[in-house]
This record gives C-alpha cells, sequence and structure tokens, in this order.
C-alpha cells in the first residue's frame, strides 16, 4: 500500500479509483425517477425477460451510464494530450482556441440557419474547433 517513502503506490490509488467508479456505478443505475431495486438491476444484466423496470434499465440507464464511463475516458485522455503537448498542467480547451473556434460556429449557424437540427449545430461546432486550432 505504502511504499518506503511514504507515498501511496499508483496501483492501490487505481484499484480504489476502479472500486469507487463500480460503486458510482451501480448507485446510478438503482437511483431515478422510476423505483428500481438491485434485483431489478440483475435482472436486466442477466436476463432476457421484459418487465417495466428491467427494460427501463437495459434500454434507458445502462447505455446511458456506459456512454458517461466512455465519455469521461475520452475526456480525461484529450486532457491529458493537451496538457502533453503544450507542457502546461493548467491546459483546457480554451488554451488552444476549441472553445472560441465552437462558439463561432455556434454563432454563426443559429443567426443564418435559425432551424438548423441538432446535428447540423454539433458539426458546425466540431468544425469551427477544428478550424480554430
Amino acid at each position: 500500500m505504502r511504499g518506503n517513502d511514504g507515498v501511496i503506490s499508483f496501483g492501490f490509488k487505481l484499484f480504489i479509483a476502479i472500486i469507487l467508479m463500480v460503486f458510482a456505478f451501480i448507485i446510478s443505475m438503482v437511483f431515478g425517477a422510476a423505483e428500481v431495486s438491485l434485483h431489478d438491476v440483475w435482472l436486466a444484466i442477466s436476463t432476457n425477460i421484459k418487465v417495466d423496470k428491467v427494460l427501463i434499465i437495459r434500454e434507458i440507464r445502462l447505455p446511458r451510464e456506459i456512454a458517461a464511463i466512455f465519455v469521461g475516458a475520452a475526456l480525461a485522455v484529450a486532457g491529458a494530450i493537451m496538457q502533453g503537448i503544450t507542457k502546461n498542467p493548467l491546459a483546457d480547451p480554451s488554451l488552444l482556441g476549441l472553445t472560441s473556434g465552437a462558439n463561432l460556429a455556434l454563432t454563426i449557424v443559429i443567426a443564418f440557419f435559425p432551424s438548423a437540427n441538432y446535428m447540423v449545430i454539433l458539426v458546425s461546432c466540431f468544425i469551427g474547433s477544428a478550424l480554430a486550432v
């Protein structure tokens, strides 16, 4: 757990972080607008029955939580890359102009195409931030 110099090892910190992530995952699957128990979560993951509570978990909560894990990991990797490239531990998207480019593209799309759908706005913000970098 602790090394010779009194510092907690990386492996132990990683283990604790994984345990906390699993605990948060379970809590987010159980708590919500619909009353769901741990047994319902287990049924949703392990069986193929079609009960309302199980469908809520399988169709709404489980994909949302898995997406949250992957998006969080992608944001962590992107932040680490940005900090490594700039050699700045406080690097953020505004440092490279990502935020400003996305905001400019968003403003242009909303001003000239007010009926643009969500996908058009998303793609234009992506292109704006890529051009700004």
